[in-house]
């Protein structure tokens, strides 16, 4: 279980939790997400003036120079490039004003690793400088600023320094069904340069261009979706990886094949794409799709072995003839386990050692990582590994959502890995919420709080509205994870075993309790439609919307007929008897495929049972 590891122990880092005191009555730092290596409180409070001098240089990165004049437009501030304001906020190094507020520079932090240091200098001004190890770095520290004067007259004498666990952290749209939409698509580039994500594999399984016709042109208006998303990918600065998937068709050892698959990558070259993969995923390893193939044999070994011939083609004649493109990605045809086989034997043995593997865990849908799963699948594939983490994909149990943290993945495991993607799911605004914590967790693994970062979320998504928080917390938690997350409803769990501890026990406030919770969920799909302003995600989730709060009110009415039962009002509790199958009915109308559509694990449905029964009885 991931947990607040040795880093935020420490006593600076501790105050990145919101609300944790220094001492009784210490300065507090604001809540800060991804939760940031090292926060250092110093006393004493900056005042934000209604006008803000923006210093830049032309070492400043333009798209952090936007994300910080966002920032301070959205604070409701003024820019002006006058020496008379009261604070100067600088984008890009300045040691020698980090030097007076007692800071050192962010040399030396990793790749996208910042320094964020606000105080006052000799002159009683206010300055904030965010110092990146790069232009990612001062980028992030953007984001950071951003978090920090949101909703605040003023901002905390502070020093950040910060950096992430993973190199690459990401999403994947590789999910079988409906592709996400372009505007869908941009706006969670967006979200990704919000929240320090900075990897976007796009390759979703039914791009007929990407998978079916791999090697058929990319028609104009697909080359101008690629320059957009080159384009807004590079303002938040996010990689934009192409998936390209020939496994059904290719043939591996074919000259003209390699030929057409390498002009197909070099067309993605010149609309601006620098980072690729190369997936041979849920293909049938035993049948070759040309002779020249099946002249190396049918078994895995000879699968891996062209296989791998093709990849180290595209790695020697692609990747490294063309400036700028980061080594190639591969998904193996046996993309998880952690146990060797012939074909990922023969794979480790034959594939360009600079080619990195994707891996999905122990399974390919891993719920848990450990660390000694990493450790592994490093023994395993003998590259270096990025896992395409598929905990939040619901493309094999469509009627589930999957609304809860990520969790379970030991904060080890970073420490063996190129970087970590999420596979989500196809609804693309609720996918956000779980992103949040992946995020959290890819940028400081042993700082992650699984809960914590999920309360955050919510409460980002819903706005700050505290209505609207209620109603998306009860209804995220209802809608956990999918079929294989062994965690179901937790906090509804959790209630209904207190109502039935109290019931038996003859406590006289346990059912008011449950259906204070029940009655929450009921009213979730009024709630959110009246508080949270977000349409497409209300009407991505209508379905186990109004799903979750039609089983809300059959166990309430169930609810009912138990109360109504011990008090001896037994003309009520035949009422509520008799209503309940109709609500449950109503509860099972809503299908998705050829099952009805899933909510809480069963566990409203169960309690709507047991609590029938105990009337009975």
């Amino acid at each position: 279980m991931n947990r607040l590891g040795p880093a935020v122990i420490l006593a600076a880092s501790a105050l990145a939790v919101a609300g944790t005191a220094q001492g009784s009555r210490g300065p507090t730092a604001p809540a800060i997400f991804p939760t940031p290596q090292s926060v250092a409180l110093r006393g004493g409070r900056i005042g934000v003036p209604p006008v803000v001098r923006l210093v830049t240089t032309q070492r400043s990165d333009p798209a952090a120079v936007a994300a910080v004049t966002g920032a301070l437009a959205d604070a409701g501030l003024t820019i002006v490039r006058t020496p008379a304001a009261a604070l100067w906020v600088y984008v890009g190094r300045d040691a020698a004003v980090e030097r007076t507020l007692g800071a050192a520079t962010a040399a030396g932090l990793p790749t996208g690793g910042y320094v964020l240091v606000s105080g006052r200098g000799r002159d009683g001004r206010g300055r904030v400088v965010l110092d990146g190890a790069d232009r990612d770095g001062q980028f992030n520290a953007a984001q950071t600023l951003r978090q920090l004067l949101d909703h605040r007259l003023s901002i905390p004498s502070l020093v950040i320094r910060d950096w992430p666990s993973l190199r690459w952290r990401g999403v994947v749209e590789g999910f079988y069904g409906r592709p996400w939409a372009q505007p869908e698509r941009l706006a969670m580039l967006d979200f990704m340069g919000r929240h320090k994500l900075n990897f976007f594999m796009y390759g979703p399984k039914a791009d007929v261009y990407l998978r079916a016709r791999w090697n058929a042109p990319f028609p104009a208006w697909y080359q101008a979706k690629l320059r957009a998303l080159v384009a807004r990918a590079a303002a938040d600065h996010v990689v934009l990886n192409l998936v390209l998937s020939p496994g059904l068709s290719i043939c591996y050892t074919s000259p003209w094949d390699r030929q057409e698959l390498i002009a197909k990558l070099d067309s993605a070259y010149a609309l601006g794409v620098r980072s690729f993969t190369i997936a041979l995923d849920d293909i049938d390893l035993s049948r070759p799709h040309c002779a020249p193939d099946a002249q190396y044999g049918t078994d895995q070994v000879a699968a891996a072995v062209v296989q791998a011939s093709l990849l180290d083609a595209v790695e020697q004649q692609f990747v490294r003839k063309r400036p700028g493109v980061l080594p190639l990605l591969a998904v193996p045809t046996q993309y998880s386990g952690v146990a060797a086989t012939p074909y990922t034997d023969a794979l480790a043995n034959h594939l360009d050692p600079r080619v990195v593997v994707q891996w999905t865990g122990a399974y390919g849908v891993s719920v848990v990582i450990g660390g000694n799963d990493v450790h592994a699948a490093s023994f395993i594939y003998r590259h270096p590994l990025l896992v395409w983490d598929n905990y939040y994909v619901t493309d094999y149990a469509p009627q589930y959502l999957a609304l809860g943290p990520l969790d379970r993945h030991d904060p080890v495991i970073v420490t063996s890995l190129r970087g970590l993607v999420a596979d989500p799911m196809e609804q693309a605004e609720a996918s956000r919420i779980g992103l949040f914590t992946v995020a959290d967790y890819a940028w400081n693994s042993e700082a992650y709080d699984a809960l914590r970062s999920w309360n955050a979320s919510l409460r980002e998504f819903s706005g700050g509205d505290p209505h609207a928080l209620a109603a998306l917390r009860a209804f995220a938690d209802a809608n956990w994870g999918s079929q294989l997350n062994p965690v179901q409803a937790p906090a509804l769990t959790a209630a209904v075993k207190a109502f039935w501890a109290g019931w038996n026990a003859g406590h006289p406030t346990a059912a008011a309790r449950l259906d204070a919770t029940l009655q929450t969920l009921a009213s979730a799909p009024a709630t959110l439609a009246a508080t949270l302003p977000n349409p497409e995600f209300l009407a991505e989730v209508e379905p186990w919307l109004t799903t979750t709060a039609a089983w809300a009110a059959a166990a309430r009415a169930a609810l009912a007929e138990l109360v109504a039962k011990r008090a001896g009002r037994a003309a009520v509790a035949a009422a509520k008897a008799a209503a309940v199958p109709g609500l449950v009915a109503v509860a099972k109308s809503r299908t998705i495929g050829i099952t009805y559509v899933a909510v809480a694990g069963g566990v409203l449905e169960r309690f709507v049972s047991d609590a029938q029964a105990a009337a009975a009885g």
